[in-house]
């Protein structure tokens, strides 16, 4: 690439991002980076420098994976940014530093496809400048656009990689896997997953039109790429996998009914009359100003109404299409034709029998990014083919056009605000540490605290380790909606979170809540103790330990029936402990004799790991509970050395049998320690190690040649 391309490049980036030069406030956005990226970042910043590894997070929804969540981001490079610099400046470095290499990426592979200087530059500016992306920022989809950054690139060495000789086939298949290995580390697996879905069909098409030999010489070039990419990703693809098997994305169909699946399924759809802000963007008004059509969802807006790339471009974008057709090209108009009715979604002709293949993916209007691809690369062809013969000047006319064209109507995407007034410690956060100070200090649990739906950032537990029932998150597991659905209705179920009706239940007092939090009244018998600028804080008069002992335990076949039991007036839920079991035919129930054993300490050594001391005069068991959410990959032992193997009881939390054989004292430890974790550690740094070599052979191979010619 000419250094003057690059130049331009970068002159372009810091138009459009010099509200986030030389600022002390963070980039702007409706909520998506206050509510879940700082949030994230921040915890992965503590626990490193804490020298622990952030595997499980305690202060949303009782506990849940951390390192397992796709969008924890923890081994993309660019994280590394938010470890040693603060937040607001770490933030705006990556927006600037993504939008730039998202204009990089388009420009190197219009390139490698042949386009001339111009035409490139035309892609590259066309494409990250786009409202598509520059609303990423506006959203707060930071790591969407992070992901979608590394698209062009992963694009770029796929098609070098089949389309290569043997002599460059090894490096490209290199530069592909790393590539798509960073773009799943950027934290979105929705955007790698649409990567995926271009790659498969452009491997397909290739391999239907080549030899025996050559689709031979394809399917190891493929199995070996997928190889590569599944063992250098490991460390995050395994527990992400698993995190995604207990979600509930992975069972939708089985946890409500085909309607209410496909409205989850299908929910933000592009409707037709969408397409109109391609030429109006500003058709159904804008977030930005206050005047879109629907104010209560802006993410509609962002979703499906951020379309506009230019007149000129998407002009420039039909006529290529139709000067392929002309040239009997078909492969891009078929892929954008299959694109736009992906983007429809249910408002598409027979989306209704394909729906389930993609029905974890939820915004089907995120199709339109890969039409918006097409668009590009048809939209290049014709620039090339039109502009053939032209002058200079008249290039840079165009150019100078479409760059006033997006600056004008894209610039308001981006500014700088005040990140104290989402992020800083209120005077309620305040009120809400000292109490919790107090209660640590005077007894051995520390309590909890629950934000209803009106709270807009329950995540901001995690910045001041309040430990949160309710939280914010994408992929929410199912074990949460399960309980929440059964023991306080549907109408506490929503896409990123939980709701509370009752708090005088006892499936709900086993979270240990002390404070509930809102920013309405909230009619219940709990008493107000905080109210200062439209925030409620409810005491719970009676909040329950974090630790209980048990002798008693009935397992139940049906969830639903467990959380009826549990909720039944006549139930005591200090006497007897209730287990889920699937595999059941009937409710069965199991007594041990009861001894005199009592919990003396509760602490919370990290955020994932505990230590709860018991004391007795004689040898016994029990079960022992504790209000943490169950998850697979927790390991439980006595000071002895005995190993207990935790379970889901309640429907939520998790349990052990203990048998006390260390008298009068003994000392349990609950660490979680997740086995795809550590397997796929020692798979990528094998890899790693694999590639470092492969990688110094090559270079040897290389300079070898160099020397002999």
């Amino acid at each position: 690439m000419p250094r003057s391309t690059l130049k331009i490049l970068i002159f372009f980036t810091l138009v459009f991002c010099f509200p986030l030069i030389w600022t002390q406030g963070i980039v702007g956005n409706f909520g998506d980076v206050y509510q879940y990226a700082a949030p994230y970042r921040n915890f992965s910043k503590i626990n490193l420098q804490q020298g622990s590894f952030p595997l499980w997070n305690p202060y949303i929804f009782a506990g849940t994976p951390f390192l397992a969540s796709p969008q924890s981001a923890l081994f993309f490079p660019a994280s590394m940014l938010f470890y040693f610099l603060p937040l607001n400046i770490s933030f705006n470095l990556f927006a600037i530093l993504h939008i730039f290499i998202n204009s990089l990426g388009m420009c190197l592979l219009l390139t490698s496809l042949g386009r001339t200087r111009t035409a490139s530059l035309f892609g590259g500016l066309l494409w990250s400048y786009s409202f598509f992306f520059l609303s990423k920022l506006a959203s707060g989809h930071l790591i969407h656009l992070s992901g979608y950054s590394l698209f062009p690139f992963v694009t770029l060495f796929f098609l070098q990689t089949i389309y290569s000789n043997y002599d460059k086939k090894r490096w490209n298949i290199f530069n592909f896997v790393i590539s798509l290995s960073l773009q799943f580390f950027s934290g979105h697996s929705q955007v790698w997953f649409h990567t995926i879905f271009l790659v498969s069909l452009l491997f397909i098409q290739k391999l239907w039109f080549s030899s025996k030999t050559e689709k031979n010489k394809l399917v190891q070039t493929g199995c070996t790429s997928i190889l590569l990419f599944f063992l250098l990703s490991a460390i995050q693809f395994l527990p992400t996998f698993n995190y995604y098997l207990y979600s509930s994305r992975s069972h939708i169909r089985e946890s409500s009914n085909i309607q209410t699946s496909y409205q989850f399924a299908t929910s933000y759809s592009m409707r037709w009359h969408d397409l109109i802000t391609l030429i109006f963007p500003k058709k159904f008004g804008s977030p930005l100003d206050h005047s879109y059509q629907d104010p209560e969802h802006p993410s509609v807006y962002f979703e499906t109404n951020a379309l506009y790339f230019g007149i000129l471009p998407l002009l420039f974008a039909l006529a290529g299409i139709c000067l392929l057709i002309k040239k009997k090209k078909f492969l891009l108009p078929i892929l954008a034709f299959l694109f736009l009715m992906l983007a429809m979604g249910k408002n598409s002709p027979g989306y209704s029998f394909i729906w389930k293949a993609f029905e974890f993916l939820r915004v089907p209007a995120r199709f339109y990014f890969l039409l918006f691809f097409i668009f590009t690369l048809s939209g290049s062809f014709f620039w090339e083919n039109f502009f053939k013969n032209k002058k200079t000047f008249v290039k840079i006319i165009f150019l100078s056009l479409i760059f006033l064209d997006l600056f004008s109507n894209g610039k308001n995407f981006i500014w700088s605000e005040n990140s104290q007034e989402k992020l800083g410690k209120s005077q309620a956060l305040e009120w809400l540490s000292n109490q919790n100070a107090k209660s640590i200090h005077n007894d051995p649990y520390q309590n909890r605290i629950f934000t209803n739906s009106s709270v807009p950032n329950p995540n901001k537990a995690i910045f001041f380790q309040l430990l949160n029932v309710n939280g914010y998150e994408a992929i929410l597991q199912r074990s949460l909606l399960n309980y929440f659905f059964f023991s306080q209705g549907p109408n506490s179920i929503y896409t990123t979170g939980v709701d509370l009706i009752n708090p005088n239940k006892n499936s709900f007092n086993l979270f240990g809540t002390k404070f509930l939090i809102s920013v309405y009244p909230f009619n219940s018998n709990w008493p107000l103790k905080y109210n200062e600028n439209n925030l409620f804080i409810y005491e719970n008069p009676n909040p329950e330990s974090s630790v209980r002992i048990y002798y008693k335990l009935s397992k139940f076949s049906d969830l639903n029936s467990l959380i009826s039991t549990l909720d039944s007036p006549s139930f005591n839920p200090n006497t007897e402990i209730l287990q889920y079991h699937s595999s059941l035919n009937e409710n069965a129930h199991e007594s041990l004799p009861k001894k005199n054993i009592k919990c003396f300490s509760f602490k919370r050594t990290s955020a994932k790991s505990f230590e709860i001391g018991l004391k007795t005069n004689e040898k016994s068991s029990c079960w022992l509970f504790l209000s943490e959410a169950f998850f697979p990959g927790w390991k439980v032992w006595g000071e002895s050395g005995e190993q207990f193997l935790p379970f889901q009881i309640f429907g939520y939390f998790q349990g052990i049998k203990f048998n006390q054989n260390k008298l009068p004292v003994e000392k349990i430890f609950w660490l979680y320690q997740p086995k795809e974790f550590f397997l796929g550690a020692i798979l990528s740094v094998l890899c790693l190690i694999f590639s470092i070599y492969f990688l110094c052979s090559t270079i040897k191979i290389g300079i070898l040649r160099l020397y002999h010619k």
